[in-house]
């Protein structure tokens, strides 16, 4: 499991793939070289393809550029190409960004090694919210999630951004994040917190280490 600071956190259990898409459409692209996140707005224009992400990712990075005739994916992929970023799937929503791990010690932000005690808090009580409740335990499902989190470290607020594919679940969901107690974050954590949860194991593997005894119910409302 990785996390990836900014107001972007990306939470997984496994490498998450790149779907592939049957038949998808061949779009044209001339996208001249020019900073990043200009580009991904020419991007989002061509394809009517939403991306979210946090601007602070794309800032002093630029791309060479697209030229081309490319199905969609492919063409957010070459255009990401030696950025540090890559790109992946919230369901039908679009995409977002994260950013690619550090090789070595001089690749990693001052921003993650501020926040890397505490990411891996947030990743152990989210996870182990979730698997507290049968029908949200982490399974081959992605959402995008956002989160207030107070001085004292409770969740003050919880919201989706993207549905699950399930609207019961999407309710569990929710009122499990609302339970979220992480400790006291740094002062300067960026707020809110919007986490990609991409859990592609199933719940056996996924709540692996969460005691048997928590499992099941509903979610706190």
């Amino acid at each position: 499991m990785s996390v990836v600071w900014g107001a972007i956190v990306l939470l997984t259990t496994s490498v998450v793939p790149q779907r592939s898409r049957a038949a998808e459409p061949l779009v044209t692209f001339d996208i001249p070289a020019q900073p990043l996140e200009t580009a991904l707005g020419a991007y989002g224009t061509a394809t009517g393809i939403q991306l979210l992400f946090d601007p602070t990712l794309t800032d002093g990075r630029r791309t060479p550029g697209l030229k081309g005739t490319f199905a969609a994916a492919s063409a957010l992929n070459r255009l990401l190409a030696g950025s540090g970023l890559a790109a992946r799937m919230i369901g039908d929503a679009g995409f977002t960004l994260v950013a690619l791990p550090a090789r070595g010690p001089d690749d990693v932000s001052p921003t993650v090694q501020r926040f890397n005690t505490y990411s891996a808090a947030l990743q152990g009580a989210m996870r182990g919210a979730l698997c507290r409740v049968r029908d949200a335990a982490p399974g081959p499902y992605r959402v995008l999630v956002r989160l207030w989190i107070t001085s004292s470290g409770a969740t003050e607020r919880a919201e989706l951004l993207t549905s699950s594919g399930d609207e019961r679940r999407d309710g569990l969901l929710v009122g499990s994040l609302r339970t979220l107690s992480v400790g006291m974050p740094p002062r300067d954590l960026p707020q809110p917190v919007t986490l990609l949860a991409a859990f592609e194991d199933d719940a056996a593997t996924s709540c692996a280490g969460v005691p048997a005894r928590n499992r099941g119910g509903e979610a706190a409302r």
